[in-house]
């Protein structure tokens, strides 16, 4: 009963850390855009 506790928790913050990476991803991505964008503006 608590190994199934403890392997729902584990699996569930493995999702979340999982999540957080692909949303770290696509903020840096999203950031790299902005500065491209920001220098094709400068020239």
């Amino acid at each position: 009963e608590l190994e199934e506790e403890l392997d729902k928790a584990f699996k569930a913050s493995e999702n979340k850390k999982s999540v957080f990476t692909i949303l770290r991803k696509e903020k840096e991505s999203l950031e790299i855009k902005e500065k491209r964008i920001k220098n094709q503006f400068k020239r």
